[in-house]
């Protein structure tokens, strides 16, 4: 879609105008690194008796908040060399590289970049570390938000944004092959005194059992689920015949 400036053709062929680095290290290694320490400061609870031994992580994964990359992802994370993808942008090209709190950006991303031919401006990015703290605890960093603005700004100015294109006026269906059967999937909205509420309604193209599966949200999570298990789940459930209503409802485990 036409946008606010000129857009170049990024490294992975996405349109990019202009480039923000918040806390980007120059390589996958460095990032799985700070994972690696991260999990190490964590003290998981003990899984309850009724559940049996706590889980083992696979050979060659990592489990860091909660969240487990398989042997698969890590390694193909740790392949990631952004100095290598610094030819592959425009030269010219208008770059931020923000730092995080107390830490400096990288270095070696930096000269890449700058080799490259890229305008890079580097600035310290207050409020990183509050921003992903808990979802209860999370501060909006808005110091760095501000700057960042400001950069934008100071870019180029371009062409106005054209009007958002007008949403049709029926729930578009999205028909996906899951499990043992088809799924339709299709947004809908339900109507409440305080706003609308959003739903995703997978239904299964087959017969239908005579029971149904509401799947809520909790606090900072939304309809997707933890580790967007309430999408795969409801898809199963859907292909075995059971529709499934996933929601975002106001006020759960705020």
């Amino acid at each position: 879609e036409p946008g606010v400036g000129e857009r170049h053709k990024g490294a992975g062929g996405a349109a990019v105008e202009e480039l923000v680095l918040w806390n980007v290290p120059a390589n996958g290694r460095t990032f799985v690194r700070g994972l690696r320490a991260f999990a190490r400061f964590e003290a998981p609870p003990p899984p309850p008796p009724e559940l049996g031994p706590g889980f083992d992580v696979p050979d060659g994964a990592l489990l860091a908040g909660g969240y487990l990359l398989s042997a698969q992802t890590r390694a193909e994370l740790e392949a990631l060399d952004l100095t290598a993808t610094a030819t592959q942008l425009p030269r010219g090209l208008r770059v931020l590289l923000l730092g995080r709190d107390e830490l400096p950006t990288d270095a070696t991303l930096d000269a890449a970049l700058r080799d490259a031919g890229a305008q890079v401006l580097t600035a310290p990015g207050p409020g990183y570390s509050a921003m992903t703290a808990e979802p209860t605890e999370c501060i909006a960093p808005t110091t760095t938000i501000e700057a960042i603005t400001a950069w934008l700004r100071e870019g180029p100015a371009g062409a106005a944004p054209g009007p958002a294109p007008t949403p049709p006026a029926t729930a578009a269906t999205l028909a996906l092959p899951a499990g043992g059967g088809g799924v339709r999937e299709t947004p809908i909205t339900i109507e409440q005194p305080f706003g609308r509420i959003f739903g995703i309604l997978a239904e299964p193209d087959g017969e239908r059992a005579d029971v149904c599966v509401v799947l809520l949200n909790a606090g900072a999570l939304t309809h997707v689920g933890p580790n967007r298990m309430w999408v795969e789940a409801a898809r199963r459930w859907a292909a075995g015949g059971v529709p499934s209503l996933r929601l975002d409802v106001e006020g759960i485990g705020d």
